[in-house]
């Protein structure tokens, strides 16, 4: 047992109270990266920004491999160029793969994509 009022206890005090604080910085980041799909189109939300996107906008889903990480991302139709399409031939990423695997979530975007457009 940890004596109080000695260095141990505020040792062991801080070092669960360090480990609850990151469990709900993570908890609160989860809520963040979110996408939101609807008959118009999608929104991809970022911890600090959120991108919407109409589906007739979106030329295609793709996925985006690089030094072993791979993600998902669209290319627009009437894009403006960017650092992003001259990189990967991609707009945009989205922020995480939400339980698919790359291929999976593409493809899914991609029949959504085209069932909009039909």
């Amino acid at each position: 047992l940890v004596e109080p009022y000695t260095f141990e206890g505020y040792a062991a005090v801080g070092f669960f109270g360090l480990c609850a604080l990151v469990m709900y910085a993570k908890e609160l980041m989860r809520e963040r990266f979110r996408l939101e799909l609807s008959e118009e189109g999608f929104t991809a939300h970022h911890p600090l920004s959120a991108s919407t996107h109409k589906w007739q906008d979106v030329e295609a889903f793709a996925v985006w491999r690089h030094r072993g990480v791979s993600t998902v991302g669209w290319r627009l139709r009437h894009s403006s160029g960017g650092l992003n399409r001259a990189v990967s031939n991609l707009d945009g990423t989205l922020p995480s793969l939400y339980g698919k695997t790359p291929d999976e979530l593409a493809a899914f975007l991609e029949e959504r994509r085209r069932a909009a457009a039909a």
